[in-house]
C-alpha cells in the first residue's frame, strides 16, 4: 500500500532522512567525541547536510562479522580497503559511516566505523542503482580503492 498524505508521497522523505537520523547521525552521538559531533553531526541532525551508511558488502550482505572491508592504522591514519553495496543516499550523502573490520581473530567486535567525507581522494562512489521504488533516494556502492582516513568513531 503506497504511503500517501493529501500533500504526496510520504515514503520518499521518511525513507532518506531514516538513514541519515538513525544510520548516520546516531552512531556519531554516541560514540563521537565533541569535535567530530560539531563537524559530523550538527549539520547532519539539522538537514543542512545528509549521511548514509556503509555496512552491506557483495558477498556478504548485511552480515556485518563477515565483512571483507578492512581497516590497517598506518601511522595516525587508517587505510580502508574494501566495497559497499546498496548503500541508501550513497550518491546524495556529504558523508558515510564506513563499517571495516580491523581484527579479524575478533569477529564482529573487531568492527570499527569510520567517518569519510564525500570528495576525500580515493573515496569513490560505484554504481547506481537502477530500482523499481523509492526512486528519490540514491541507492549505490561505495567503492574500495586504497583509501587513508584520520576520523574513527568506535
Amino acid at each position: 500500500m503506497p504511503c500517501r498524505s493529501a500533500h504526496g508521497p510520504l515514503c520518499i522523505p521518511a525513507v532518506i532522512m531514516s538513514v541519515n537520523n538513525s544510520l548516520y547521525c546516531d552512531p556519531v552521538m554516541r560514540y563521537g567525541d565533541h569535535e567530530q559531533k560539531l563537524k559530523w553531526l550538527v549539520p547532519f541532525a539539522s538537514g543542512e547536510k545528509l549521511g548514509c551508511f556503509g555496512l552491506s558488502e557483495p558477498g556478504n550482505g548485511s552480515d556485518a562479522a563477515a565483512a571483507s572491508t578492512t581497516a590497517t592504522l598506518d601511522g595516525d591514519h587508517w587505510v580502508l580497503d574494501g566495497t559497499k553495496a546498496w548503500i541508501t543516499n550513497a550518491h546524495d550523502a556529504h558523508a558515510a559511516v564506513v563499517i571495516a573490520t580491523t581484527d579479524k581473530t575478533l569477529k564482529h567486535k573487531g568492527l570499527s566505523a569510520f567517518l569519510v567525507e564525500a570528495g576525500t581522494p580515493g573515496f569513490s562512489l560505484g554504481k547506481k542503482e537502477d530500482k523499481l521504488g523509492i526512486r528519490a533516494s540514491s541507492t549505490g556502492e561505495l567503492l574500495g580503492s586504497r583509501r587513508v582516513f584520520r576520523p574513527h568513531i568506535s
